[in-house]
This record gives structure tokens, C-alpha cells and sequence, in this order.
């Protein structure tokens, strides 16, 4: 997938990088799933893509969690969603991972109204997202798959060495460890 990297806005629509939803199973452009997050984020609340907006506000949009990604020195998102030739591109697993376990809530769908066949895709998408993950991509250069634990954390404390204390001499005949008062060795001699 060539790229130029060149994209500075996420709603730019010279991206021409689509992927197929993974919560409503169509193909959409990914610039205007940007756009919708940017005009979701800034309080504006459009008439149209209220479903998107239901998992937005959910935490369940891959859009969203895309543009919230921290990445590593020298990379962007660009690296992995942008391209000037039209294509259609996979989700990385990482970005699945994330939006796998949230769920839509009532509340969201009051704030959001939805239709029925909506609901219901949002509904089932964790199982077809669960399916999805094993097959996803990832970048080159991130390596094996690894789950983060809190041990990968470089801030946490160092292990401390333990400290072995010498062995009590077994040699002395009990009166005289305790003639000398160590009485670890008079009862390992007993």
C-alpha cells in the first residue's frame, strides 16, 4: 500500500485507505470515520451514523481508538491506515483487542436512537470481532504478539537479591552449641 505519509488532518479525504467495519460489516473509508470522530469529539451531534456514535461513546469504534493510540517514536498512524492508491485494509489486532470487550449500553442508546438492524449488529459485534483478532495484522516492527503485563513496566521495582545467611556448623555436639550460645546449631544437633 504506498503512502506519502503527507496526510496532516485524520479527515483528509485524499486518504484513500477503507476497511471493512468491524461492528457493522460494510466497507467504509477511513477519512470519514476520522471526520465523524473529530465533529463526535468537538460536541456536535449529526444526524446521520448514530450507531457509530453509540460505540464512540462506548469505547467500541476502531476510529476512535485508532486516533487514540499512543505509538512508538517515529511512527504514526499513518504508517498503518493511509494510502494514496484506493485499498482495502485490515484493522490491527491491537486496535480489535481493544474494542472486543466494551459494550453499548442503554444509556447510549437513548442519547443515540438507533434502528433495530443496528442494534442488533452492535450487539453481536464482540463474537465476529473475537473471530477477527486471530486473523489481524501487525506492523512489521512491533514484533511477536505479547499482551502488556505490569512486569514490561521499565519504572517498576527491581527484584531484591536475597540474602543467604550461612549454614549453622552441624559439627558441634549439642552442649557445645549451646555452651556458646548459637541455637540454631544446638537444635539441628539435637
Amino acid at each position: 500500500m504506498p503512502t506519502k505519509n503527507y496526510y496532516v488532518n485524520l479527515d483528509d479525504a485524499r486518504n484513500q485507505f477503507s476497511f471493512v467495519c468491524p461492528i457493522f460489516e460494510v466497507t467504509t473509508k477511513i477519512s470519514m470515520c476520522f471526520k465523524l470522530r473529530e465533529m463526535f469529539w468537538a460536541g456536535a451531534k449529526p444526524e446521520v451514523r448514530k450507531g457509530c456514535q453509540a460505540c464512540m461513546r462506548a469505547g467500541k469504534c476502531p476510529a476512535a481508538v485508532i486516533v487514540s493510540q499512543r505509538r512508538l517514536p517515529g511512527r504514526s498512524w499513518q504508517d498503518d491506515y493511509a494510502s494514496d492508491e484506493p485499498v482495502v485494509g485490515k484493522i490491527r489486532r491491537d486496535v480489535l483487542e481493544r474494542i472486543h470487550r466494551p459494550m453499548v449500553v442503554e444509556a447510549h442508546y437513548r442519547e443515540f436512537p438507533v434502528s433495530d438492524a443496528e442494534r442488533l449488529k452492535i450487539e453481536t459485534a464482540s463474537d465476529r470481532i473475537g473471530k477477527m483478532i486471530g486473523a489481524a495484522p501487525l506492523p512489521s516492527d512491533d514484533g511477536e504478539h505479547r499482551r502488556p503485563t505490569f512486569s514490561d513496566d521499565a519504572s517498576s521495582a527491581t527484584k531484591k537479591r536475597r540474602v543467604t545467611k550461612p549454614k549453622a556448623d552441624n559439627n558441634n555436639s549439642v552442649s557445645e552449641a549451646a555452651k556458646s550460645g548459637d541455637l540454631a546449631a544446638a537444635i539441628n544437633a539435637a
